[in-house]
C-alpha cells in the first residue's frame, strides 16, 4: 500500500524544563537543502485512515531535563500523476514549533513521497520510554532526532 511512518524524538538536553504544545514545524528539503514543494499536514487523516496516536489533539508536554517527547510522520509512496516526477526528501528542517530554533536533519531513509507531495505529522506526546541515563550535556535548546536511540522504541 506504500504507507510509511517514522518518528521524531525531542530530548530536553537543557537544565530547565522545556514545554512543547502542538505540532513540530517541518520543512522538507532536497539534496542541496533547498525547500521542496511538499504539503505538511497535521495528522494522518488525509493520507490514510485515522491512526489515533497520529490524529490525537495537541496538548502541552512539559519535559524535565533528560525527558523526551515524540511525534510521528506519515506519508505514502504513491505515484498517481505521471506529469510530476516523484518527490524524495533527504533532509528535513525541524523545529519544536513554528518560530522556535530549527535544526536540519538528514533523513535515515529518504521520504519517498511518490507524486503525492504530502507528509502528515502528529502532535508532540510524552515519550513513555524515556529512561534515566547519563546526564545530558547542558545546552540552550532541546535536541531533535529523526530516529530514536536504540533503547527507545518507535511510535
Amino acid at each position: 500500500m506504500g504507507l510509511r511512518v517514522t518518528s521524531l524524538v525531542l530530548v530536553n538536553c537543557g537544565t530547565e524544563p522545556y514545554e512543547v504544545d502542538g505540532y513540530p514545524s517541518l520543512r522538507p528539503l532536497g539534496e542541496q537543502r533547498e525547500p521542496l514543494d511538499v504539503e505538511v499536514l497535521h495528522g494522518a487523516k488525509k493520507i490514510t485512515i485515522s491512526l489515533p496516536h497520529l490524529d490525537a489533539p495537541p496538548r502541552p508536554v512539559r519535559l524535565k531535563p533528560g525527558e523526551a517527547a515524540s511525534a510521528g510522520i506519515v506519508w505514502r509512496n504513491t505515484y498517481d500523476d505521471i506529469t510530476n516526477p516523484p518527490v524524495t526528501v533527504p533532509f528535513v528542517e525541524v523545529a519544536p514549533a513554528t518560530g522556535r530554533p530549527a535544526q536540519i536533519l538528514p533523513v535515515d531513509v529518504p521520504f519517498d513521497l511518490g507524486s503525492t507531495g504530502r507528509l502528515g505529522v502528529s502532535p508532540w506526546e510524552p515519550f513513555a520510554a524515556s529512561a534515566p541515563g547519563p546526564d545530558p550535556a547542558p545546552s540552550e535548546s532541546p535536541s531533535v532526532s529523526s530516529s530514536p536511540s536504540p533503547d527507545l522504541p518507535l511510535l
